[in-house]
């Protein structure tokens, strides 16, 4: 008798602990994403592979201009004064069913960069906020003889929309005045498939 009462008191040991650690795990895969701010927890499917396209255009005189992409060099920035900030924004569209994911990857970078990069600072202001300073994100291909960085590490496009992402390339107001004359290039802006 004494045994069978310790044997159900076990089985409902074992089943309370069982639901708690659903219940846990649960939880803890419902917060995981959030670092604070509101997400959507929808479950979708992101494909690699999706083919996306994307448009970048340049912020001039308060409108975004479309930029060509049949240049020798996909931005460039010459005589930037200190202080000074060029805005950009990427138009990417998902004509598929299904949510893309992309990486955003900068090369070909060329120019005065070893002058520039204690003063120059590529920004994401939307869709989150977020910093590159040339000091530590710039990576040297010694292949191209130039530099490369990632920008966005993951975007999610959610099927059939467009998602835009503001950015832009500033220049210190501590620079010097020997900063005035260089140039900046980025050959390269590649949207690569997650």
């Amino acid at each position: 008798m004494m045994k069978n009462r310790k044997f159900i008191v076990i089985i409902n040991l074992c089943v309370d602990l069982l639901l708690m650690i659903m219940v846990g795990t649960f939880c803890w895969m419902i917060i995981q994403a959030s670092v604070g701010e509101l997400v959507d927890y929808r479950a979708e499917l992101i494909v690699p592979g999706v083919n996306v396209t994307v448009d970048m255009y340049a912020l001039v005189d308060n409108e975004y201009i479309l930029q060509e992409q049949n240049t020798t060099k996909f931005i460039e920035l010459k005589n930037m004064e200190p202080g000074s900030i060029q805005r950009y924004r990427f138009d990417i569209k998902n004509p598929n069913d299904v949510a893309a994911g992309v990486k955003i990857l900068f090369a070909g970078i060329s120019g005065d960069v070893e002058l520039l990069d204690d003063f120059l600072t590529i920004n994401i202001t939307s869709p989150e906020m977020k910093e590159h300073k040339l000091t530590s994100a710039l990576k040297y291909d010694e292949k191209n003889n130039s530099y490369y960085m990632e920008f966005l590490s993951a975007a999610t496009i959610p099927g059939m929309s467009t998602q835009n992402i503001y950015w832009n390339i500033e220049l210190s107001n501590s620079a010097t005045k020997e900063i005035e004359d260089t140039k900046f290039f980025i050959e390269k802006i590649l949207f690569l498939n997650l």
